[in-house]
C-alpha cells in the first residue's frame, strides 16, 4: 500500500498483480500516511485534505468505503491487525479513535496534545494507543478511554516524531528530536510523569540510559547543611595535628637545652649553644664547663 503527492492511495497485491496496483482511489489532497491491517484485507489513509480514509481489499465500492473527518490534515494514521480499530492524528495536535464496528465514520473518541501530532501507533486488537507529539510528550490510551484523557504521558526533551506499540500492547518504544530512544512498559506509568502531574523543567529531567526511564527527582533540601556540618571534623583534626607538632618541637627544644639529641653523637653548649663531642668537659669556643 502506498500514498503521497499524487493524491492516490495504492494498493498492491504481488501474488496477483506484481509491480502494478491492484487497485486506486483519489483522495483530494497530498497523502500523508498509509497502513495495512494484519492480513492485507483492510487499509487506512490519512491526507492534508482534513479526512482519514478506509477501504478493503476487494475495493467493493471502487473507492474508499468511508472517510472520518479530522479537524486538521491527517499527519499519521494507524490500523489494528484485524482491521477493526483505526487511529489518526492531526497538525492541530488532535488525536482520533475510530472502531467501524460501533461508530463507523464518527470517531468514538478524541484527545487535543499540547502540538501536532507526528506519529500514531495501535496494538493488533486495537486497545491501545501510543501517540508521540511536537509538544515532547509520549501519550498512552486505552480504547475504552475510561479516564477521558491519556492513561499516562511522558515527556520527552524535544518532539516524539516516531512511536511504535508491541503487539500485545506491553511494550512501546519512541524517539525523535533529542536524539533519544526510549522504551516503555506500556501499561505501566513512567515515573517521571503522569498526566497529573505538571511538565517538569529540563534541570528536573535526567536521562541515564538510552531506554532507562529517569526518576526525576530533586536532590534532597538538606544536602547543603550535610556538607556543612561534615567539615567540622577535618577542621578539629588539623588543629590537633598543629598542637601534636608544637609540643614535639619544644620537647626537642628541651632536650638540646640539656645537651642531650637523639643521635646520641654530639651535644651543644649549655653556654653558647656550639655543638661538642659527646663527652666534653669543656666548651672549646667558650671555655665554658659542662654540667
Amino acid at each position: 500500500m502506498a500514498g503521497g503527492e499524487d493524491t492516490c492511495v495504492y494498493f498492491f497485491d504481488r501474488e496477483y498483480t506484481g509491480n502494478t496496483h491492484l487497485w486506486s482511489f483519489k483522495a483530494e489532497a497530498l497523502v500523508t500516511s498509509v497502513s495495512i491491517s494484519g492480513e492485507g484485507e483492510y487499509v487506512t489513509a490519512g491526507s492534508v485534505d482534513s479526512y482519514a480514509y478506509f477501504s478493503d481489499k476487494a475495493f467493493s465500492k471502487k473507492s474508499y468505503l468511508w472517510r472520518g473527518k479530522l479537524l486538521g490534515k491527517a499527519t499519521s494514521v494507524a490500523i489494528s491487525t484485524d482491521g477493526m480499530k483505526i487511529t489518526a492524528g492531526c497538525d492541530r495536535g488532535y488525536v482520533y479513535y475510530f472502531d467501524r464496528g460501533f461508530s463507523g465514520n464518527d470517531c468514538l473518541w478524541e484527545f487535543q496534545t499540547g502540538g501536532k501530532v507526528l506519529s500514531v501507533a495501535i496494538n493488533y486488537d486495537g486497545y491501545y494507543v501510543a501517540v508521540g507529539s511536537e509538544d515532547n510528550g509520549v501519550y498512552f490510551f486505552d480504547s475504552p478511554f475510561t479516564t477521558r484523557s491519556y492513561l499516562w504521558r511522558y515527556l520527552t526533551e524535544g518532539g516524539v516524531q516516531s512511536v511504535s506499540i508491541s503487539s500485545d500492547g506491553g511494550n512501546l518504544v519512541a524517539g525523535g528530536y533529542d536524539n533519544a530512544l526510549y522504551f516503555f512498559s506500556s501499561p505501566t506509568p513512567p515515573k517521571e510523569e503522569t498526566k497529573t502531574t505538571a511538565p517538569k523543567t529540563t534541570e528536573e529531567r535526567t536521562l541515564t540510559s538510552v531506554h532507562t526511564i529517569p526518576s526525576g527527582e530533586k536532590p534532597p533540601t538538606t544536602a547543603t547543611s550535610t556538607t556543612k556540618s561534615a567539615a567540622l571534623p577535618s577542621n578539629l583534626l588539623a588543629g590537633i595535628v598543629v598542637v601534636v607538632v608544637v609540643l614535639a618541637a619544644l620537647g626537642l627544644a628541651l632536650r638540646m637545652r640539656k645537651g642531650k639529641v637523639p643521635s646520641g653523637q654530639h651535644k651543644y653548649c649549655l653556654n653558647c649553644g656550639t655543638r661538642i663531642e659527646e663527652g666534653a668537659e669543656f666548651c672549646p669556643k667558650c671555655g665554658s664547663r659542662q654540667e
